[in-house]
């Protein structure tokens, strides 16, 4: 990281960026696996080159804390998501 006022060079700048994409595009691609199983459809190709988040990532809020749904979200997350270190609940995304 840097601090403020600290002067980065455009190498760093673009590292930092890839690095924030990098974290969305695992999040996005967890998901269009979970749709595309939910409909039946296989993945895109380019979801078989993403890789899984650093640190989990709890998809509901109230998951953060110890208790009944973080451990329904750690135990019974789809698993194109667990695999990707996301957890949620079961039921994630089933309706809209």
């Amino acid at each position: 990281m840097f601090t403020w006022g600290q002067q980065i060079s455009s190498e760093q700048l673009l590292a930092m960026k890839l690095s924030a994409w990098r974290g969305e595009l695992d999040e996005a691609d967890a998901l269009m696996v979970l749709l595309a199983e939910r409909g039946g459809q296989p993945p895109p190709a380019w979801t078989a080159t993403i890789g899984s988040l650093p640190e989990p990532f709890f998809a509901v809020a109230w998951a953060d804390r110890p208790g009944f749904t973080r451990d329904l979200c750690l135990n019974e997350s789809p698993e194109p998501l667990r695999l990707h270190n996301i957890f949620a609940p079961p039921n994630f995304l089933m309706m809209a």
